[in-house]
């Protein structure tokens, strides 16, 4: 398993402390990075919080996703779907969209779900 750092897509976000994200060459870097990374792995794997739904940015992740993962399966699953959480039918079909797996529900606090996201990573 191979933890890419996250996609800062705008590379303007605040963080919590009011620094601004990262610099574009920093962005660029990492974004290039990850691309590598997910060309040579078995499984690129979009993790959405399940308590949220699908954002914007997730959409903007999943797009780039579908045009850097190449023949690499994507497997999208929404984290948080603890104690029978469901997510809506709208992100459900956003977040499917950006799927050869799922989206899987799983739940990293309970283990809900986390086999059946072993399975389709492996």
């Amino acid at each position: 398993v191979v933890d890419t750092p996250g996609l800062e897509l705008d590379g303007n976000r605040e963080a919590d402390d009011g620094q601004r994200g990262a610099s574009p060459e920093l962005g660029e870097a990492l974004f290039r990075a990850a691309g590598r990374e997910i060309l040579e792995a078995d499984a690129a794997l979009l993790l959405l919080d399940g308590a949220v739904g699908a954002t914007g940015a997730d959409d903007d992740a999943g797009r780039w996703l579908r045009r850097h993962a190449g023949a690499t399966p994507r497997v999208v699953a929404f984290n948080k779907c603890e104690d029978g959480r469901e997510v809506s039918a709208a992100d459900w079909a956003a977040a499917a969209k950006h799927a050869d797996v799922g989206p899987l529900l799983v739940s990293a606090l309970h283990g809900d779900g986390l086999p059946d996201l072993a399975e389709a990573a492996a």
